[in-house]
């Protein structure tokens, strides 16, 4: 049986542990923690594009390795509608902001309606990915199904 040859949990605690140094969950926030966090989030997001190629095998070595991956990328996944909610909550406070103005780029447009359209992208964002979120938790539930049978039990 193909067994993960780390405790994933441990794993996830350490990984929890190190986000919490650089952006702890009780405090402070702040503009440049919350886009420091958003920032690093592509950062990773860039890291496993490259990690994940098909020259480089060596990245998911085995099928606890898939379904660790897959499970971890689930987990982060399930939460992003609900940070683009909290945000545009946050954001609505923007409409009536003194001396709000938009660019002269693309049609003209007033402020209120930019903040609105902006807003409504957020939600629709949120809602595409409600079914990358189900599919992911289907693939985590298959890849958890799987396992390689020992030699010796192959031979009976």
């Amino acid at each position: 049986m193909d067994t993960p040859t780390t405790d994933h949990v441990t794993a996830l605690a350490n990984a929890v542990a190190a986000s919490d140094k650089a952006w702890p969950i009780g405090g402070p926030y702040s503009g440049e923690q919350t886009t420091s966090a958003a920032r690093h989030i592509g950062a990773l997001v860039r890291y496993l594009n490259h990690a994940t190629q098909a020259w480089n095998p060596e990245s998911l070595p085995d099928l606890a390795t898939w379904h660790d991956t897959t499970a971890a990328l689930w987990a982060a996944l399930q939460h992003l509608p609900q940070i683009l909610a909290q945000v545009e909550r946050l954001a609505e406070a923007f409409r009536y902001a003194p001396g709000l103005a938009v660019d002269d780029r693309g049609e003209p447009l007033q402020p209120g309606e930019v903040v609105n359209l902006a807003i409504a992208s957020m939600r629709d964002a949120a809602v595409t990915l409600d079914p990358v979120v189900d599919a992911l938790s289907y693939a985590m539930r298959y890849t958890g199904r799987l396992y390689i049978r020992d030699a010796e039990s192959d031979e009976s």
